[in-house]
């Protein structure tokens, strides 16, 4: 599944609860409507302060209850832990080149994204 139209048109099973409580960092077209408009009333520079406080907040709590769930020892428990939990989303979002490893990083070259496109 690597074309646009392959991951993008992708069919998912969702239920109602799901669909009314999207996670805010998962920035769906209703989210960047409010951006917009925060930029609008703002400024740009503050309503992206604002909206990446917002977000950087909710990051930390997903992420510490990922790691009360799943305790991290290793790198590569995170890489794992990472990979699995976003697999679902992001392997239809985004369009990647292979990730590249090292010891102690992951990097990934996104050549297309949904988000981008709304």
């Amino acid at each position: 599944m690597d074309s646009e139209s392959e991951k993008w048109d992708y069919r998912t099973e969702m239920t109602i609860k799901d669909l009314f409580n999207p996670p805010i960092i998962q920035l769906h077209r209703g989210v960047l409507t409010i951006v917009r408009e925060l930029e609008r009333v703002l400024g740009r520079e503050e309503a992206h302060r604002l909206v990446g406080d917002v977000i950087e907040r909710e990051r930390v709590k997903i992420s510490k209850e990922m790691a009360r769930r799943n305790p991290i020892k290793s790198f590569r428990d995170f890489v794992k832990l990472f990979e699995g939990e976003m697999s679902d989303v992001w392997s239809h979002v985004n369009i990647d080149e292979p990730a590249v490893y090292t010891e102690n990083t992951r990097s990934v070259r996104t050549v297309a994204c949904l988000w981008a496109e709304t």
